[in-house]
């Protein structure tokens, strides 16, 4: 025991007043007696009146509980403390995919929650607890405290996510926790074993143990995908949907490909024993998102779907309206593009539909649908005769990082009236050269250039290209494909100042870019997600394809691991202020002291 506040001890002191006043007190009190005669010679004795009031006041029970009450106000003062050991403990819970593994009592998740709330309660009230989750990184979710409602709340908040567990990084995250002076006992809840790994980690400043959970489980379902362009140019997608089986006998499921809500492949996949077996997709038709989805008796179904975009590799279609041999050649070995070249006067057919179609000095009465891109067009007549452009938005897409006063003017033709949707990207002084615009929907791009004159001149080329990009998006759309956890880039224009980005869940968030790109790391659900990039959508998907996260098998337990109270070697002395029990302890003496004083008078009969 330790005293805060020891000169209050000088407050004994005050013993010697409350003495001398029961000494010299003078308690009288009015009685009859029959004769005075032994009180007269019993006052004579020398050490008589000094014995008596000594006695009286000795056998008084007031005397005796104002001595205590002193004696608890002045101990009250000086503070004691008493120093206790307490624990620091670190709770390590692993929330990755495997962790959503189905036992017959619930998830694994739900088996380490009911661990993690046995710990909470075998906490003693000066114990201080920290809760860890563990995914694609370790991150404190409910700093130290000893608050064991707050911590078994924080807890119930976990939710597993389809990545995989940093399980070596959670010593080195602990470390960056500890504190040299004070010691933590880690406890980490997972489906796998740390034994092999907890000796390379040994510290004399944390003690680690593992508790494994779950005990059943084998899984089957796709550990990778490998997209391949259609043969011959084809638009769509094929390629190989890797499914891995874990269990030592054969599995049989049925793959199901849909699209916009429609099942477009259904077959029967036999998996041998513990392989890896590639399964072909064919041919597929169309730009929206594919779910693959394995059906297989008591599977886990922590990876048999995933989503895959047609369009990451898909070539979009283009029609080239042109009579010049060199221009056709030109469109011709455009990489990227299934290109279909046709002379200016040939019909169209009744089911031709194109993603672009590229005009060569032919200005269409009417526009078809889909992206439209006029080269050379004709103009009213009244040539050109400036020698370069005065001015162009270098903000816009198409113009951005071009250099445009190399690109020569010679028989460009000055246009007529410019239709109202238009914007004017590039000029002369006196006439516009450039102009787009997105009339119901679907863009245009118009411009008095020759290409086909202008061959040797980069950005002549660069300024059809990415006019072709910009007038159908989803072929300039590099659409990604990663893991879960993995962080996405993508690169944006300059003008560009924030990106939205919608998980799967439906949960928006913003993203600010930074020099030039954004990196978007909250990639934990699986599914396809969708990014707002000014007024264009891009898509990437997100899949749990993690081969050792997949492998939910059962786990050896260790022969040492115990379920038992944690034996804490940590020895942090705390300093509790119990010196507020004797103020109450002081005010019940004190009431004790007013009702005995009290029936004292009562019962005291004057004679």
């Amino acid at each position: 025991m330790t005293f805060a506040n020891p000169v209050a001890f000088l407050g004994l002191l005050a013993i010697v007043p409350l003495i001398l006043i029961y000494l010299f007190k003078e308690h009288t009190s009015i009685l009859a007696v029959p004769s005075m005669l032994f009180w007269r010679k019993l006052e004579q004795h020398p050490q008589a009146s000094k014995s008596l009031s000594l006695q009286r006041f000795l056998s008084h029970p007031l005397f005796w509980i104002q001595l205590l009450i002193l004696l608890v106000v002045v101990g009250a003062l000086a503070e004691p403390q008493w120093e206790q050991s307490a624990r620091k403990i670190a709770i390590v819970m692993d929330v990755s995919a495997s962790m959503q593994t189905r036992e017959s009592e619930g998830s694994r998740l739900d088996l380490a929650k009911e661990q993690a709330y046995a710990l909470i309660d075998e906490m003693e009230p000066l114990d201080r607890m920290i809760l860890i989750s563990v995914g694609i990184r370790p991150e404190v979710v409910f700093g130290f405290s000893t608050d064991k409602k707050a911590l078994s709340s924080a807890v119930d908040s976990l939710v597993a996510t389809d990545t995989s567990a940093d399980i070596d990084g959670i010593f080195s995250f602990i470390t960056s926790l500890g504190d040299s002076s004070e010691s933590i006992d880690v406890i980490v809840l997972s489906d796998q074993s740390l034994d092999n790994r907890i000796g390379s980690a040994a510290n004399a400043a944390f003690r680690f143990s593992s508790r494994v959970v779950g005990s059943t489980g084998e899984n089957t379902g796709f550990v990778a995908i490998n997209q391949q362009v259609g043969l011959a140019g084809i638009q769509g997608t094929s390629g190989d949907l890797l499914l891995r089986n874990y269990v030592p006998e054969t599995r049989s499921g049925t793959l199901l490909l849909s699209q916009a809500g429609e099942t477009i492949m259904e077959a029967v996949v036999d998996l041998p024993p513990s392989a890896s077996v590639p399964v072909r997709i064919g041919q597929l038709v169309g730009d929206g998102p594919v779910t693959a989805e394995f059906r297989i008796a008591d599977s886990l179904d922590v990876d048999n779907q995933v989503v895959f975009l047609p369009t990451t590799i898909s070539m979009p279609s283009m029609r080239v309206w042109t009579s010049d041999d060199t221009f056709s050649s030109l469109c011709r070995q455009l990489d990227g593009y299934r290109v279909t070249v046709r002379p200016p006067e040939t019909a169209d057919k009744d089911d031709e539909q194109f993603d672009i179609n590229l005009y060569d000095g032919i200005q269409p009465d009417s526009m078809p649908p889909g992206g439209v891109v006029v080269v050379d067009a004709p103009g009213n007549g009244r040539p050109n005769l400036e020698q370069g452009f005065y001015d162009w938005k270098s903000d816009h897409p198409i113009l951005n990082g071009l250099v445009l006063d190399g690109i020569s003017l010679a028989g460009a033709s000055a246009f007529g009236d410019i239709p109202g949707w238009s914007e004017v990207l590039a000029q002369t002084k006196t006439f516009p050269v450039v102009f787009s615009g997105a009339p119901d929907g679907h863009r245009r791009v118009v411009m008095s250039l020759d290409i086909a004159e202008q061959l040797d001149n980069p950005s002549a080329l660069l300024i059809l290209l990415k006019s072709l990009s910009w007038v159908n998006p989803k072929s300039a759309a590099t659409e990604s494909h990663i893991r879960t956890g993995e962080i996405y880039t993508y690169i944006v224009a300059d003008t560009v100042n924030h990106v939205e980005v919608v998980s799967p869940r439906g949960v928006v968030r913003t993203v600010t870019p930074i020099a030039g790109a954004i990196a978007y790391s909250d990639t934990y659900d699986s599914g396809l997600y969708e990014a707002r990039i000014g007024g264009e959508t891009r898509y990437f998907v997100a899949n749990m394809l993690d081969p050792e996260e997949s492998d939910i098998r059962v786990f050896r337990r260790s022969n040492t691991q115990a379920d038992e109270r944690i034996s804490s070697s940590t020895q942090a002395a705390v300093s509790t202020p119990y010196w507020r029990i004797f103020l109450w302890l002081f005010l019940v003496l004190i009431t004790i002291e007013w009702a005995m004083d009290f029936m004292r008078r009562e019962t005291t009969q004057p004679g």
